[in-house]
């Protein structure tokens, strides 16, 4: 990278079988990106040094460069707004996610799932945001800040992972509840037949003794 402090200038060594023998391919501070001059302004940034080594950690858009020695801003601009478009996709799920969270009352709210959004969130953070910003801010310090937090969610989710499996086997669950009552229908349905059979045969059976009575009575008095 350019700018670096000198201990990071190094000699590339490479070892070549042959009659040549040892071949050495000596890298000098000048094939690094960022000139001296570029180390400085960046330096002069509030807050750069902070999260950049003292502003000796150049942007990407420094290193990406053409033949000539311009920056290559077609592929740096294709990687940003592909980037981006990453980045609103995940927030716009996050929203839907957070939006289903809170929809829910208190005692209902599936606390797991919400854990594991805000890894999701923290996720595309770390790996989206931060590629974007290091294009011109290279904070790898702050990106390990941001790694923190992931690592910090990410334990909580995994440390009561076991609640999560209920979430997982919601449709199972489902399934079996509905098969659990389509049965329990069933059962009730040929019940109501059955009963309603016995009381038609019952109804008949007093209608007829009714008939006989009323036979009896009406011959008694003649």
């Amino acid at each position: 990278m350019p700018g670096l402090p000198s201990i990071l200038y190094m000699t590339l060594s490479v070892a070549a079988a042959g009659p040549g023998g040892a071949a050495t391919l000596s890298v000098a501070p000048d094939d690094y990106c960022a000139s001296p001059e570029q180390q400085t302004w960046l330096g002069s940034l509030v807050g750069y040094d902070a999260f950049t080594n003292g502003g000796s950690y150049v942007p990407r858009v420094e290193c990406m460069q053409t033949a000539d020695g311009s920056p290559d801003w077609f592929w740096i601009i294709a990687l940003i707004v592909l980037t981006l478009g990453v980045i609103a996709w995940y927030a716009r799920i996050f929203q839907f996610w957070r939006q289903c969270y809170f929809a829910e009352a208190p005692e209902d709210r599936n606390k797991k799932m919400m854990q594991l959004a805000n890894i999701f969130l923290w996720c595309a953070v770390c790996g989206y945001a931060m590629s974007v910003v290091m294009f011109f801010w290279p904070a790898y310090r702050l990106l390990a800040i941001f790694l923190f937090i992931l690592n910090i969610w990410s334990w909580r989710f995994v440390s009561t992972m076991g609640d999560f499996r209920i979430s997982l086997s919601a449709k199972r669950l489902e399934r079996e509840l509905r098969e659990s009552l389509e049965s329990r229908a069933a059962e009730l349905e040929v019940l109501v037949e059955r009963r309603t059979a016995e009381a038609q045969a019952a109804r008949a059976k007093a209608e007829a003794a009714n008939r006989s009575k009323s036979m009896f009575l009406a011959n008694m008095s003649h």
